[in-house]
């Protein structure tokens, strides 16, 4: 599959990108060929830069120490620096997790954890290895807000309010932020796996696949081996893979070797299959994954490689992308189904209408046929 001439870490835009990319694709440390050619090129400060913004350093790390004694010293002490600062913050989130797994539990609150400590220890063994930002708990939508007045009654407050109508927040949203201002800790309520109304497996179905684990002496509960696959592609591709660590976990999740045999359902299900082959062509280029036969083929379609170079422009930047550039991106991966329902519900009255003009409760229904004229007065205002 690969193309020596046109293979996209040779379009990187700087040595430092492909050196990432590199020992990123390394299984082990002892091998050889241990790049010593990029030691006298590398920018050190700007490789610092590109690691951190694509959250693979506490990966990067370890190969480093074992690849050469080459790397100048106060760059070890770094990432070092980093890497225990990040195990820190993943022991606090852990304890944190716990906490609120207690509370929720106690309250009859059935959740799935998505992502953080428990993508670490799934996927990498080690809270060590990976970062998260925060705790993303999922739950039966009729369960929201039950939970959501759990968590401010243990110190969380939103992030930001919006007046939901008629039930919007149910499919035009799929979670609530919330932030701990003394532990300076975010969690996220999601009763979706999806935004904006994208096609959802019902939690009682998740509930029924999921797996347990247990992480400080409690069983925590998570998405199933396909499932986790499946929404960490959809999520990757929402954000148009601008941080490698997203395609590391799917990196890691192929090598592993744990997946169904035939992906198909699943895909079909989450709604996924046209992320796939996008997904499967940047691990391929990006870190050398050894893709299954099937993953192959889905890779190798004309519309993955297109979609994986939207992606790339995104990923080659080293920053986060411009909103404007992101809603390009997503423009162009969205499936024809996707954008008729997408502006399907745009005709539907959000939480900018009731900000514009709040009415009472009862009064709701008139936002519908409002909600063409309010559309034109929030693009006339100055």
């Amino acid at each position: 599959m690969k193309n020596e001439q046109n293979g996209l870490l040779k379009q990187a835009s700087t040595v430092e990108f492909q050196f990432m990319c590199e020992l990123l694709q390394r299984e082990d440390h002892g091998e050889s060929n241990p790049l010593e050619e990029h030691f006298t090129q590398v920018n050190w400060e700007k490789f610092i830069e590109l690691i951190i913004h694509h959250r693979v350093y506490p990966l990067i790390f370890p190969k480093l120490h074992h690849i050469s004694s080459k790397v100048p010293a106060d760059v070890m002490k770094q990432l070092a620096h980093g890497v225990m600062t990040n195990t820190l913050f993943m022991m606090k989130l852990t304890a944190e997790l716990e906490r609120l797994l207690s509370s929720l539990e106690g309250a009859g609150v059935k959740v799935l954890t998505l992502k953080g400590p428990i993508l670490s220890q799934e996927l990498y063994g080690d809270l060590a290895h990976r970062t998260s930002k925060d705790l993303d708990l999922l739950v039966n939508y009729n369960d929201v807000e039950a939970t959501l007045s759990l968590l401010e009654g243990l110190g969380y407050i939103k992030e930001y309010e919006q007046p939901h109508i008629l039930g919007s927040w149910k499919w035009k949203d799929h979670h609530i932020p919330l932030i701990h201002p003394a532990l300076k800790i975010q969690v996220e309520i999601h009763w979706s796996l999806n935004p904006s109304g994208a096609k959802n497996v019902p939690f009682t179905k998740l509930w029924e696949r999921r797996r347990t684990t247990t992480i400080v002496n409690r069983e925590v509960s998570y998405l199933g081996q396909e499932d986790l696959f499946v929404y960490l592609i959809s999520h990757g591709a929402r954000h148009g893979w601008f941080r490698l660590r997203w395609l590391t976990d799917i990196d890691r999740i192929i090598r592993n070797q744990q997946l169904n045999d035939d992906l198909t359902f699943f895909m079909d299900e989450h709604e996924a299959k046209h992320y796939a082959g996008q997904t499967f062509y940047l691990c391929s280029e990006l870190l050398n994954t050894p893709l299954r036969s099937d993953m192959k083929l889905v890779a190798e379609e004309k519309i993955s490689v297109k979609w994986a170079a939207y992606a790339f422009e995104l990923i080659n930047d080293g920053k986060i992308p411009h909103k404007e550039k992101l809603k390009s991106y997503l423009h162009h991966i969205k499936s024809p189904k996707r954008r008729l329902y997408m502006l399907l519900g745009r005709l539907y009255p959000g939480p900018q209408d009731a900000a514009l003009l709040p009415l009472p409760r009862v009064l709701h229904f008139l936002y519908v046929p409002l909600r063409p004229f309010l559309w034109i007065w929030r693009r006339a205002k100055p």
